[in-house]
C-alpha cells in the first residue's frame, strides 16, 4: 500500500489491518474446525 500523509489516510489504513486480521483469524478457525471434524469423522 502507499503511503499519502494524512491521518485520515492512517486511519483508514489500520482500520484495513484489523479487517485483515479478522480476516486471517477466520480462515484460521475454519481451518482447524475442517480438520477437527475431518479427524474425528475420517474424511
Amino acid at each position: 500500500m502507499k503511503y499519502m500523509g494524512g491521518k485520515r489516510n492512517v486511519k483508514k489504513r489500520d482500520a484495513g489491518d484489523k479487517i485483515f486480521g479478522t480476516m486471517i483469524l477466520l480462515v484460521f478457525l475454519v481451518a482447524i474446525l475442517t480438520w477437527f471434524l475431518g479427524s474425528v469423522l475420517g474424511f
